[in-house]
């Protein structure tokens, strides 16, 4: 059972790099996220639909699963891991969160 789970909800900001962003976000972002403590798997999606016009304006949303409750604490290391790869050169200058939430589980996983 996963602790929580980390929903961002986003977009490339430059259309004609929609290519290079979804190579850099599969292929180092994600992977960079999950070298982190508490960070233990990822899935993307991108927008299918209409969204709601009460949305922001994403069109990716990327799910992080946590094996902590402690969704603060997960927050915190993802603060400073994400500083540490600005620092690094590993952040894409194109990338803008239009939101990002944390989340809970108030039942176990059900399946059909």
């Amino acid at each position: 059972m996963t602790g929580g789970v980390l929903l961002v909800m986003s977009r490339c900001t430059d259309p004609a790099r929609e290519d290079e962003f979804n190579r850099w976000y599969n292929e180092v972002h994600v992977p960079d996220l999950l070298k982190l403590d508490h960070f233990v798997a990822a899935q993307r999606f991108k927008v299918s639909g209409r969204p709601n016009r009460n949305e922001p304006d994403a069109v990716y949303m990327a799910l992080y699963e946590l094996d902590t409750d402690d969704t603060a604490a997960a927050m915190k290391v993802l603060g400073e891991g994400v500083r540490e790869l600005q620092a690094q050169g590993r952040m894409i200058d194109c990338l803008q969160a239009t939101s990002s939430t944390t989340y809970v589980p108030i039942t176990e996983r059900i399946t059909r």
